[in-house]
């Protein structure tokens, strides 16, 4: 079939909402007309575009899709129906080796075939660059449509009757139009429905993210009576609405609010929260804390939410921070419209996918139990999976305008070299085998198949002892998350990891997998998130773990691999992010472990030496001594240095103190007391090697009340020479011996 101009389009069997097409009739017409390519297409009912419309448009209609050398199809083709030694183009869903696709995966090889991964078309082919043909905008179109109906629905089961009902779900509306339509309808009546909802005044409607799905939905919303206000402005607005007249203009509105990264989480140390960037947020996650819980979620009444996420960064609202405003009596949040569908990430009681026909259920978090019952207590959660499908004849025409350019350069053809590069980057298999970029998947695929067993063995277990309830909480168990991010699969780095991990008999396992195509671009690593059970008596078993994966990330270069320890049990990153081949460090949760030791002489070296042998310890030594600098950077690579002066820099020492768990001072005697004051105001430990001065002791009751810890030199000069001394006497003495002085 090479060199064969003849291309098939198959008819999609993945479910019944899927009227997708990957090429329109106008698309057909223009390749039948304009290129002299056969167009063969299978006969559907189902399609948003009826067989007619096809063969108007100069196609075939077939059962017999044999002599095409190029099929296309938009999702996933059923194994009996692969036709072998040709060239197909779908989301196939394999890119991270899930479980579910890997027989499928398995056919395309043995029969020949060249699988083109729409997912992974790229500009220039280059991973990480935007892709070329998405659906975003029209999961935005859907799902802010959708979650406008189920709103409808929710203020019904509270008593209210609103335009909000008449807007239908998405997929009953022949067009887009029509569904614009509706919406602008229901806008038409609604100001004087919002005066009768007083008690929801004002509705507030937060979006998250910056791309596409966001500015889908803000398309939609847009076509309501609304007002748009900041982030900073919702305190004032909550209050200046609840003060006006009844039938006040500013009630008869809906008001929408953006939220960016300053208003999700703020610098862990300092009073401000600006001067940081997007790029810096995104390197160093663990140096911010979340706020979005405290500055925008009282205020909401309607969370869209279109933002990306990974278990690397905080939260945007948790199970205990939902919990707690609902006991606050805080919580004015109706509706979660998740039109990410990211389960258990951003928002973590985003508990399980939907569908188009049922797309809610409820969640109350004060009993934290879910629920299909609609008119249940609690938040209304919405998560379909599939919402471009919903708007079939825009989104498939949206889809063919970009593919239609590639269909003439990629007939006839099944080798990435023969291709252009944006097709050639997301050829998935060629010739019988895994192409160089994609390989990694082989690995992966026993790492995922493993952890799915694993998994079923434990929820098999569950339902044996009859723990397995959807209404049940589960039990919080302590566990430690381990970020690894790097070039993981190609370098073989993943595969040695978990052998370590499994030859240390730790409880461990895989929950999340992110796989980018290897280059030699950080922005295109791959990331993997372990989960490891952490109890008293496997402390040090970990630590000594942790260890060795940076240890085998230096011996692996190739891997560029950076380990990030996480608090699994919210996915929150509270630790530093570092990179091996740039030396950097690593904390390990739960320990205190960044010092800050304020002198360099010569007493300073056994110190340093002994809690930088650490790699989860950070340590930071700052002198006004050059030369001696120097001498700790050369001995110490993996140890921070601060050309600073007690006397005139003692502003910048005092943002080392804030950012330090435990201050070590080496300096002269006299400067103690001002180190320790700042200590005690930063409510930071203290460890000095001078005595207990008058001064010092003064500060005693406000230490203890601080909880916090001021050592200080014990016994005479020199102190631990007297302390070992005792020690020696008092072992003879143990073993009945006469000591003569």
């Amino acid at each position: 079939l090479r060199g064969k101009r003849v291309v098939g389009i198959v008819r999609e069997a993945y479910n019944k909402w899927e009227r997708r097409v990957p090429l329109c009739p106008t698309h057909v017409n223009s390749l039948v007309k304009n290129h002299n390519i056969d167009v063969i297409v299978q006969p559907s009912t189902r399609r948003i575009f009826a067989d007619v419309e096809f063969a108007r448009a100069g196609a075939k209609i077939s059962e017999d899709l044999s002599p095409a050398s190029l099929i296309l199809g938009v999702k996933q083709i059923p194994i009996p129906d692969l036709l072998g030694d040709r060239t197909y183009m779908f989301f196939s869903h394999t890119k991270k080796a899930q479980p579910a696709n890997m027989k499928l995966l398995d056919a395309i090889l043995e029969k020949n075939v060249s699988l083109v991964d729409y997912e992974c078309i790229t500009q220039n082919g280059v991973p990480g660059t935007p892709r070329l043909i998405a659906f975003g905008r029209y999961a935005g179109l859907a799902g802010m449509i959708d979650s406008l109906k189920a709103l409808g629905d929710r203020f019904l089961s509270f008593g209210y009757s609103t335009p909000f009902l008449n807007i239908a779900s998405c997929y009953t509306y022949p067009t887009l139009s029509d569904a614009f339509d509706a919406v602008e309808a229901a806008g038409k009546r609604l100001p004087d429905t919002l005066v009768s909802l007083s008690e929801f005044s004002p509705l507030v409607f937060v979006f998250t993210g910056a791309g596409k799905v966001a500015s889908g939905a803000l398309e939609v919303f847009q076509k309501l009576p609304h007002k748009m206000v900041t982030v900073e402005e919702l305190p004032s607005l909550h209050e200046r609405v609840l003060k006006s007249a009844h039938d006040s203009p500013e009630r008869k509105v809906l008001y929408g609010c953006i939220v960016q990264q300053e208003h999700m989480v703020k610098l862990k140390h300092g009073a401000s929260n600006s001067g940081w960037t997007r790029s810096e947020y995104y390197e160093n996650p663990e140096l911010f804390t979340p706020i979005f819980h405290e500055i925008v979620a009282p205020y909401m009444s309607v969370l869209v939410n279109c933002m990306y996420w990974e278990p690397r960064f905080p939260r945007l609202l948790t199970i205990d921070q939902i919990t707690q405003l609902h006991k606050q009596n805080r919580n004015r949040l109706l509706l979660d419209a998740d039109l990410t569908c990211d389960i258990g990430g951003s928002i973590e009681f985003l508990k399980k996918s939907t569908h188009i026909e049922t797309p809610c259920y409820v969640f109350n978090p004060e009993t934290q139990t879910f629920s299909d019952n609609l008119d249940e207590k609690g938040i209304v959660m919405f998560g379909v999976d599939i919402l471009p499908s919903e708007l079939p004849n825009e989104a498939s025409m949206h889809f063919g305008d970009v593919l239609v350019d590639f269909v003439p350069k990629i007939v006839g053809k099944m080798l990435p070299t023969e291709f252009p590069p944006e097709i050639a980057g997301a050829c998935v298999t060629a010739n019988g085998s895994l192409t160089p970029r994609y390989r990694y998947i082989g690995e992966m695929r026993k790492i995922t198949e493993k952890q799915h067993e694993l998994r079923e063995k434990e929820r098999l277990l569950e339902e044996g002892d009859g723990s397995h309830h959807p209404n049940k909480k589960s039990e919080k168990k302590n566990s430690i998350g381990i970020f690894i991010k790097g070039h993981l699969f190609d370098s073989g780095y993943v595969n040695q990891a978990l052998n370590l991990l499994e030859a240390q008999k730790l409880t461990f396992k895989v929950i999340e997998i992110d796989v980018v195509p290897n280059s030699s671009s950080h922005q295109n690593e791959s990331s993997i998130t372990i989960e490891i059970e952490n109890n008293l008596e496997n402390q040090n078993l970990i630590k000594s773990s942790i260890e060795s994966l940076q240890q085998l990330s230096n011996l692996m270069p190739a891997s560029k691999a950076s380990v990030t320890i996480l608090d699994s049990s919210r996915h929150t990153n509270i630790s530093k992010h570092t990179k091996s081949h740039t030396k950097e460090t690593l904390t390990f949760a739960g320990f205190s472990q960044n010092v800050l030791v304020l002198g360099s002489g010569l007493v300073s070296g056994p110190l340093i030496n002994y809690l930088s042998n650490k790699c989860f310890r950070n340590v930071t030594v700052v002198s006004p001594i050059p030369h001696e600098l120097e001498s700790v950077r050369k001995k110490y690579p993996n140890v921070q240095i601060k050309n600073l002066d007690v006397l005139k820099d003692f502003t910048e020492i005092e943002v080392l103190i804030q950012n330090s768990n435990v201050v070590v001072s080496l300096l002269p005697a006299t400067f103690h007391v001002k180190i320790a004051k700042s200590c005690l105001k930063l409510k930071k430990h203290l460890v000095t090697a001078s005595y207990v001065s008058k001064e010092m002791r003064e500060m005693n009751n406000d230490v203890i009340k601080n909880d916090l810890i001021f050592l200080n030199e014990m016994g005479l000069d020199p102190g631990m020479d007297h302390m070992s001394a005792m020690k020696m006497i008092h072992d003879f003495q143990a073993k009945g011996e006469n000591i003569f002085f």
